[in-house]
C-alpha cells in the first residue's frame, strides 16, 4: 500500500487546494501519469502518480485543502486487500498541520492563546477576523482555514443592526489570489520603493513594429505586440545596468547572472507573472514565440512552478486598458518593475515647434536598498534612448 501525500512543490508552500482527481477511487493508476491537480500558493499544477495500482482510501475532495505532508488517499497494487480507514480526513490533515507548525510539547496551550493553522492566520489576516471569536473544528479546537471562511460566511447572515444596508457579499478568493494580495501587502509595507517616470516618443518603434508585424506573424503564429518589443530592449538595458537587476536578500546585495524578465498577466483568479529566460540573448522571433505560449498557458491555467520562478524584473504594461501612467509595486525578491501605460498622441516639443508625436509613460518602480535613484534614473534614460531609436538587435534573425 503506498500513501499520497500532499507534496511541497515550492519552497514557500505551506498547504495545497484538491481542484480534481484525474482518476476515480478504484481506478487504475500508473506511475508517471496525472493523478490529481492542486492548486498551490502559486499555481494549479497536475501531480504524477508515484506508484502503478489502484486508487483507493481517497481522503481530499475538490475544493478541500489539505496542508504539505497530509496523506490524503493511497495506492494498493492490483488484487491487495483494502479496508477504508475511519480516520476523518479533515482532521487528519489538521493533525499533519499542527505537527509540522508546532514543536511538540507536554504542556498544555497557554490560557488565552489562539490556537490556529498558520493559513487560518493568513485568512483572518487578509479578512480582519478576529480568531478569538472562531471556533475551531481541529484537534483540541484548533482553527483551520475552512473555520474562519465558515465564520464569515455565517457573519454575512446575520443582521448588523437596526438598518439593513445591502454591502454585498464576502467572497472567498481564490488560493493564487489570497497569495497575491499577501505578497503585495508585504511588498508595500516593507520594501522602500521609490519612483522614475519618462516619457518615450514611440514614433520609430512604432514603425518599426508595423514593418515586423507580417514577418514575425508569419514565423510565430503570434501578432507582435509593444511588450514583445519592451521585453527585448529592457533585456538589453538591464544587461548595461546590472545593478538594476539584483534583489536585497537577508541583509545582503543579489546581483543576478540572468536576466530573466517576468511579464504580468491578468488571469481570471488574479494576476500571474510567468517568466522569460535569458530575455537579453533571445532574438526578437524567441520572445514572441515564448511570450504567446506562455500567455495562452497563463489563461488556461497550464503554467508550472517554472514558468513563473527565478524572475529578476518584471514588466506591467497596462496600456491596452488606455491607462495613461501607474505605479507598480515591486514583485518580491525583485528588485525593480516597470509600469507602462497607453501609447497616445500628445504634443512635443520638436526643434522648438510643437508638434503630434505618439508618446507612452514608463514609471519604474524600485527598491531604495537595491540602487539608488541616480543609477536607476541612468537605466531609465539609456532605456528611453533605446526605444527612440530602436536598437538593431530588435530586428528578427
Amino acid at each position: 500500500m503506498r500513501e499520497i501525500t500532499m507534496p511541497r512543490l515550492s519552497v514557500t508552500m505551506e498547504s495545497g487546494r484538491l481542484l480534481r482527481w484525474c482518476v476515480p477511487e478504484g481506478g487504475e493508476v500508473k506511475e508517471g501519469e496525472p493523478l490529481l491537480e492542486i492548486e498551490t500558493d502559486k499555481v494549479s499544477q497536475e501531480v504524477p502518480a508515484p506508484a502503478s495500482g489502484v486508487l483507493r482510501g481517497i481522503r481530499l475532495r475538490p475544493g478541500e485543502e489539505a496542508p504539505v505532508g497530509a496523506i490524503i488517499g493511497y495506492i494498493a497494487a492490483p488484487g491487495e486487500a483494502w479496508a477504508p480507514s475511519p480516520v476523518d480526513a479533515a482532521t487528519q490533515a489538521a493533525e499533519v498541520g499542527a505537527r509540522a507548525a508546532e514543536p511538540a510539547s507536554v504542556f498544555p496551550p497557554e490560557a488565552g492563546k489562539v490556537r490556529a493553522s498558520p493559513a487560518a492566520r493568513r485568512v483572518a489576516e487578509e479578512h480582519g477576523i478576529d480568531l478569538s471569536l472562531v471556533k475551531g473544528t481541529g484537534p483540541g479546537g484548533r482553527i483551520q482555514a475552512e473555520d474562519v471562511l465558515a465564520f464569515m460566511e455565517a457573519q454575512k447572515e446575520k443582521p448588523s443592526g437596526p438598518v439593513q444596508a445591502d454591502m454585498g457579499d464576502l467572497i472567498a478568493p481564490p488560493q493564487i489570489h489570497l497569495v497575491m494580495a499577501r505578497r503585495m501587502t508585504e511588498s508595500f509595507r516593507d520594501v522602500p520603493h521609490f519612483y522614475l517616470t519618462m516619457e518615450v516618443v514611440a514614433r520609430r518603434l512604432l514603425e518599426l513594429r508595423e514593418g515586423l508585424l507580417a514577418s514575425v506573424e508569419s514565423r510565430t503564429g503570434a501578432r507582435l505586440t509593444l511588450s514583445d518589443l519592451l521585453l527585448k530592449v529592457i533585456g538589453l538595458a538591464l544587461a548595461r545596468h546590472p545593478e538594476v537587476n539584483a534583489s536585497w536578500e537577508d541583509g545582503k546585495l543579489r546581483r543576478h547572472r540572468g536576466i530573466h524578465l517576468g511579464l504580468a498577466v491578468a488571469v481570471e483568479q488574479g494576476l500571474v507573472v510567468p517568466v522569460i529566460r535569458d530575455a537579453d540573448k533571445k532574438s526578437l522571433i524567441e520572445i514572441v514565440g515564448e511570450r504567446k505560449s506562455l500567455v495562452e498557458k497563463a489563461q488556461s491555467g497550464k503554467l508550472t512552478l517554472d514558468d513563473i520562478s527565478g524572475g529578476t524584473f518584471t514588466l506591467s504594461n497596462l496600456g491596452m486598458y488606455g491607462l495613461d501612467l501607474f505605479q507598480a509595486i515591486i514583485n518580491p525578491p525583485q528588485g525593480a518593475i516597470l509600469a507602462v501605460g497607453s501609447v497616445r498622441e500628445r504634443a512635443v516639443v520638436e526643434n522648438g515647434a510643437v508638434v503630434a508625436r505618439p508618446t507612452f509613460f514608463m514609471t519604474l518602480s524600485v527598491d531604495h536598498r537595491v540602487t539608488d535613484g541616480a543609477h536607476a534614473a541612468l537605466f531609465l534614460k539609456d532605456l528611453k534612448e533605446m526605444l527612440e531609436s530602436p536598437y538593431p538587435a530588435l530586428l528578427p534573425d
